[in-house]
């Protein structure tokens, strides 16, 4: 009876073993398995990271030079505005000289009639002051 246990335990560890080796096999397919899957959705993942930082970066991009642009542009207009304000300036200082001048020539003028006038004949008579006065009192 003793052999019969011996033999039967020998077979129960030979079954133990071979449950054994079978399951490390079956768990190392299925971790395998496991793993490749991890693998392709760890890569799917950082293939869709890359691409949405490539489209972030691209959009960064494009608005960082629509920004340019405007920057650019607002540039120009501000030159623009500057120039046509020196002319305006410029404009408003040549007329305020020609007035001047005009205003100069017109003064000048009076001061030659004046002159002319004075030097032809006094502008009230003697009698013509006296009257003057009477009438003021």
């Amino acid at each position: 009876m003793e052999s019969t246990l011996i033999f039967i335990m020998g077979i129960g560890s030979l079954v133990i073993a071979c449950l054994s080796v079978f399951l490390a096999i079956f768990l190392s397919v299925r971790t395998d398995k496991l793993v490749k899957l991890e693998d392709r959705l760890a890569k799917e993942m950082i293939e869709q990271g890359k691409k949405e930082t490539q489209q972030i970066i691209g959009e960064s991009q494009k608005m960082i030079m629509e920004t340019q642009k405007m920057i650019e542009e607002g540039k120009k207009e501000t030159h623009q505005m500057i120039a046509e304000s020196q002319r305006m300036i410029e404009d408003g200082r040549r007329e305020t000289r020609d007035l001047l001048e005009r205003m100069d020539e017109r003064t000048a003028k009076i001061a030659e009639m004046i002159e002319k006038i004075s030097s032809r004949r006094p502008i009230f008579t003697a009698e013509e002051q006296s009257e003057y006065k009477k009438k003021e009192v």
